[in-house]
């Protein structure tokens, strides 16, 4: 992982997403302090070395700002909207890296298959439905108001 040896603040947004419920569990790989707020919750400015972004949409302009000057955005989501509106000033003028997250090394996936092997990292699985009600687990998939998985069972 490009970040993992970075020392400093890291924010993770959007945790309890789906994506991002893998990411607390792995979180203890990154040196330094680490937070984790909400996909509606704004940042402080200059705040962060590394930002962890699983959702997109409007806020991401803010994440940008929250990173200190050479600082990291690793983004691998778009739940909140996969188009999103920026300052490329604050790109160059902070010395900004962004990397997208899904495509992974061999050696990164394997190391995370390990991980799951060894029960590190599991899913967070919020709600469980019989297959007869499949209706139901898509509206509550579509309101958004579970994290982690919704599984159907047969």
């Amino acid at each position: 992982m490009p970040w993992q040896t970075a020392p400093g603040v890291i924010i993770i947004i959007g945790a309890f997403s789906l994506t991002g419920a893998l990411i607390p569990p792995i979180h203890r790989l990154f040196k330094g302090e680490k937070r984790v707020i909400g996909r509606d919750e704004l940042p402080p400015q200059d705040q962060f070395s590394v930002v962890i972004d699983v959702v997109g949409g409007s806020a991401f302009s803010s994440l940008l700002e929250a990173l200190r000057p050479g600082g990291r955005l690793a983004t691998s989501g778009a739940i909140a909207g996969p188009v999103v509106s920026t300052d490329l000033r604050t790109v160059y003028l902070k010395d900004l890296t962004i990397f997208g997250c899904t495509y992974q090394s061999p050696e990164n996936f394997a190391e995370l298959v390990s991980l799951i092997r060894a029960g590190a990292v599991r899913p967070m699985v919020s709600q469980t439905y019989p297959l007869r009600e499949i209706a139901s687990a898509q509206s509550d998939f579509i309101s958004k108001r579970y994290p982690g998985k919704l599984v159907l069972l047969p």
